[in-house]
């Protein structure tokens, strides 16, 4: 869906813009979007109005998210809200059918509720996050939260034997890494002196898109023009290459406030 596609480019430039530069940046445009979605159908007046502008009319949380043989996704609501805070019933509703979200009432100035959250949170990412909220202020009244679980194996593995320490052009300088190695055929275009490469996951439903940017140019200067239109068609020249992908070994953790990005 185009839009849906412009409102995670979007996203991602804003939150990258408002983030730290010597971090690396991974984010859920799904997960917002889901989030948004739900406090929307709750909203009205000004507050609807701009709830509605930030997605543009993309849709997400009706998306049936299926993965397919060997591959995990799973896409978990819930809502949290406080005891001393009444929400219509047709709210309540909506989000439980709409969205499949899970609503509960706890009293907010417990210690105990950080706990449980957190629980529900680790149990539908299999512990991949253990810890989504840290506190919760007695004078917030709701908690709505989306949890996005994805596991899969590529469709091609790399060779373990072929890993070798090279050395990686970060952002924020180089550094020697581990870089896994494969030459083989894939999907891969050039566009404006980017170049971009498809790296399928098991069962060819999914797939992971790397770009590079042009020598010499770095990702924060290449991102002000990346937009939904560039995106198509760099996605519309992919075609069988081959290629001698190398790609580092890699785990990122990111934590943003997402105020001053939507804002943005």
């Amino acid at each position: 869906d185009g839009s849906r596609t412009g409102f995670a480019l979007s996203f991602f430039r804003n939150v990258n813009y408002v983030s730290d530069p010597d971090e690396n940046i991974v984010v859920s445009p799904y997960s917002a979007a889901v989030v948004l979605e739900m406090l929307g159908a709750g909203a009205e007046g000004e507050t609807k109005v701009e709830l509605d502008n930030v997605l543009n009319g993309a849709t997400f949380g009706k998306e049936e998210l299926d993965g397919g043989e060997n591959v995990v996704l799973e896409s978990s609501n819930a809502v949290w809200i406080s005891d001393n805070f009444s929400v219509r019933n047709r709210y309540v509703s909506r989000l439980e059918n709409d969205f499949g979200a899970f609503i509960d009432t706890q009293d907010f100035s417990s210690p105990s509720v950080v706990n449980i959250i957190n629980g529900w949170c680790a149990e539908k990412t299999s512990g991949k996050i253990n810890e989504i909220i840290d506190r919760v202020s007695p004078d917030m009244v709701m908690l709505m939260v989306n949890a996005l679980y994805f596991n899969a194996s590529w469709a091609d593995s790399f060779n373990p034997d072929a890993t070798r320490q090279a050395v990686f052009h970060g952002r924020s300088g180089d550094s020697a890494v581990p870089m896994m190695y494969r030459k083989a055929t894939y999907n891969y275009a050039e566009y404006q002196g980017a170049k971009m490469v498809e790296v399928p996951y098991e069962g060819g439903k999914y797939a992971m898109y790397i770009v590079l940017p042009p020598a010499g140019v770095s990702p924060d200067a290449l991102l002000p023009y990346v937009g939904e239109n560039q995106y198509k068609t760099a996605m519309s020249l992919l075609g069988p290459v081959e290629v001698s992908l190398s790609m580092p070994k890699f785990k990122n953790e990111t934590s943003v406030v997402l105020n001053k990005a939507l804002e943005r």
